[in-house]
This record gives structure tokens, sequence and C-alpha cells, in this order.
């Protein structure tokens, strides 16, 4: 998409014109696509300011003018983003609200530092948000960053805040975050990760990247490829995102914290990884509901223990042959579990699972791909049967008619127009799980439906 050149504005502002914009909220710090921090504290902090006390200023300031963005506005409710320069404005304002000393001095007792006379070089940045994550790479050529966190700086993607509303909380969207990603806090304050190993939440925005994998193979229902030119093409290509699709990542996601409880233990980048590729495995073979997680996350620990582990020696010695190159399997697994962007390489990996589990049941039922009969079939399958409630027996219209499976659906019943029947729309609310049958019986028991 042909995007409008960068305008870009020097100018200077005052210390304390600065920390007056962040503290109004006019500034925002800590815009959306900002890279994660790298460290916990005010140990970087202190060494800023205590550089600034000294007269060595804090370098020019980066900032991106959204006043005129309707898009950024409406999402941030502020006039200015921070692109370069966000830990020390971050740092400035902390030190001026007392937050943290300074070799022993609070801001207060800095007599002589005089912040309205300070003066900050700062460049006001007309752009889009994919221009100025360009703008912070090519400034920042040694500063730790990835694809991943340059990707998500993209505010206009709406696969974008999907992504990130599953995996972070974001003030400015006021999502709920899904449970896999809840963070918690400590006895001493700190934020941790409940579900997973590590300090910091979202590392390097691995959750984000995570779920872009998650979504992309929940919309081709398997282990597709994954890697970095899908997760770009998902994001930056802005395809639409289908509900069902969506339902198939929460679903995951879902039965992620499921297996956590399951375990007793925090998931490493390693069991989840290899987890998602089981997962997907499973689905592909078409859609499945889980009915025993004992069978199905017992069945999934097995084959990982025995295909990973360091204690096991029953496959030390095996291998296995992946295009045409013989392989020790426990390396090849190891090496491949986290291998997105070869979807041939992960199918190998989930063959080899189904090998170890063998002809074990995996406490799942298969869904039917068809939820319901088209519209079509469902006037037809009313009018053969006399249009008449299969339930009830009185006259019934198309538009109160609702397809009813003789097995429910989500007990894996069949959709097809020789099972089932057409039934009163109250009537196929109130049956819930039961079965057409259970449910009549259940009417005659009460005495709503004669024998």
């Amino acid at each position: 998409m042909e995007q409008t050149p960068i305008k870009i504005e020097y100018d200077q502002l005052t210390a304390m014109e600065l920390i007056q914009l962040l503290i109004t909220g006019k500034l925002n710090p800590d815009p959306i696509a900002q890279r994660g921090p790298t460290s916990a504290g005010y140990k970087k902090s202190i060494k800023i300011i205590d550089s600034f006390t000294k007269g060595h200023g804090l370098g020019m300031i980066l900032i991106r003018d959204i006043r005129n963005n309707p898009i950024a506005k409406a999402i941030y409710e502020c006039d200015y983003l921070v692109i370069d320069g966000g830990h020390r404005c971050r740092a400035l304002r902390a030190f001026y609200e007392g937050r943290f000393p300074v070799n022993g001095k609070t801001f207060a007792m800095f007599e002589d530092l005089d912040l309205n006379s300070i003066k900050i070089p700062v460049a006001y940045y007309t752009c889009s948000s994919t221009q100025a994550a360009h703008v912070f790479r090519a400034i920042n050529t040694t500063t730790p960053t990835n694809f991943m966190e340059m990707v998500m700086a993209n505010e206009e993607s709406s696969a974008a805040k999907t992504v990130r509303s599953i995996a972070s909380h974001v003030k400015e969207y006021k999502n709920e975050v899904h449970p896999l990603w809840e963070l918690g806090v400590n006895k001493f304050g700190e934020v941790y990760c409940q579900h997973f190993d590590g300090n910091l939440p979202n590392p390097r925005a691995k959750w984000y990247e995570w779920v872009a994998i998650a979504i992309i193979r929940s919309i081709a229902k398997g282990n597709v490829d994954a890697g970095q030119t899908e997760i770009e093409n998902l994001i930056d290509g802005d395809p639409e995102i289908t509900a069902k699709a969506l339902i198939r990542t929460r679903k995951f996601l879902d039965s992620c914290v499921a297996l956590r409880k399951f375990r007793g233990r925090k998931f490493n980048a390693d069991i989840f990884s290899a987890y998602m590729v089981f997962y997907f495995d499973v689905l592909e073979q078409g859609s499945f509901k889980i009915v025993n997680e004992n069978e199905f996350f017992g069945r999934f620990m097995h084959a990982y223990s025995m295909l990973t582990g360091t204690n096991d020696t029953t496959y030390e010695e095996e291998t296995t042959t992946f295009e045409k190159v013989r392989e020790f399997v426990k390396p090849f697994v190891r090496k491949n579990i986290k291998n997105w962007s070869n979807s041939a390489a992960q199918k190998h990996v989930a063959m080899l699972f189904r090998e170890v589990i063998g002809d074990a049941e995996l406490g799942i039922i298969r869904l039917h791909p068809q939820r319901s009969l088209t519209a079509n079939q469902r006037e037809e399958k009313l009018y053969v049967s006399g249009g008449v409630c299969a339930i009830d027996g009185l006259p019934l219209l198309y538009s109160d008619a609702v397809y009813a499976h003789d097995t429910p659906w989500s007990k894996g019943g069949e959709t097809s127009f020789n099972e089932g029947a057409m039934v009163r729309a109250c009537h196929n609310r109130d049956m819930g799980t039961m079965t057409l049958a259970e449910y009549k019986f259940m009417l005659q028991a009460q005495g709503k439906l004669a024998s």
C-alpha cells in the first residue's frame, strides 16, 4: 500500500515542557508498537538521569505527531507518540515524580536543577505507524529488535489488533486478555507470568508470535507454514480472520490452560511449541472436542517425554528419514518443534508423535464438519416430513423450524439429510445436549407431551 512521505520538523522543548506533556497524557511514551522493556526496575533509568543531572542532556527525542491521524487518535486519545526515546521520557517523568533517587538524592534535593532552562531537541514526525517502526529500526541498528516487534507496529491492521487483544492488555483497546496470557503480581509487587517461565511479560513479542501462528493454523485447520513470511502476510496483508478461525484459536488456547493445570507446571517454549504441533495435527484430521482431558493430555505428555526427554533411552538410537536424510529421532524432534516456517518438518514430528501414541484412545470425539443443514435442505426436510414438528407433531412454519440432530452435534452427531429432524425452535433450545428420544421422553414424563 502506497504511503504518504514522512514529514519531519525539528524543535526544542524544555525538560519541564516535556514532563508536562507526559504527565497530562498528551505524549504517550509507551505506544503499542514500542519495544518492550529489556530489564525490570529503575537501574537503567538511574543511569539516564545521572547523566542528565551532570549536564549531558537526554539526546534527541523522536516523536510522532498524530493530531491529524483519526485512526491513531481513536486508539490513543493523545496528540503525540514516542518513536525513539521512550525509556528516557519515562525515566525523566519518574525522577520528577520522586520515584527513585540518583546518587542518594531525589529530584527535590537537586536545588540547582532548573528544568525550565534545560533544552531537549525534538524531531516531530508525521507518518504512519509502520513508517515510525522503520525509523526506529534504522536509528537503533544495535538495539535488539526482531521481526515480530516490527511487524506488530502496524496499528492500522485489524489482524495486529486481534493478536494484541488476545495476548496482552492494551489500555487503548480496553480488552480482556485470554486467560493463558494473564499476569500476576507477587508479594514483592513484581509482575510475573502465571503460565509461562520467565520474568518479563511477553519477552521479545514471543506471545504475539505464538498467537499469530495459532491464528494462521486455525485458518488452515492444520500445521501449515507459519514463519516470518506468513506472519507478515497476516499482519501487513490484513486478510479477514473469520469468526470460525477465531473460535478454533480460542479453543486451542483454552486447551493450553487446561494442559497447564493438568501438568501443574508452567510452560516453556519447547513444550508449548510441541503441544501446538500436536494439537493442530489432531485438528488436521478433522474438528474435534476433548471429552477426556486425562487421556488427551496424558497421551501428548507420554509422546513428548519419549521423544524429547533426556533420561529415558528408548529412542536414543532410533532414526527417522526426512526428505531422504536419515536423522536421529530425538535431536530431530527437539530441533523442529519450533520450526514454524517448515510445516513439512513439523508434520513429520507430528507423525512421530502419532507412532508413539499408536492406537490408544485420545479422549476426543470427532465433530461433523457441517454444523447444520443448508437452508434449502432444511426447507425440503420440513415439508418432506409433512410440515410438522418432529417433537410435538403440530404444524410448523419454516421461520420457526430448526434442524435438530438425533445425537447432539457436540457429542459427535452426524449432520445429514437422512439424520436428525426439523423441530420447533423452543424445543431445540430446551433440548440442550439430549437426544431427540431423550427429550421426548422427558416431556412425556412431565405430562407436556402425549405418549
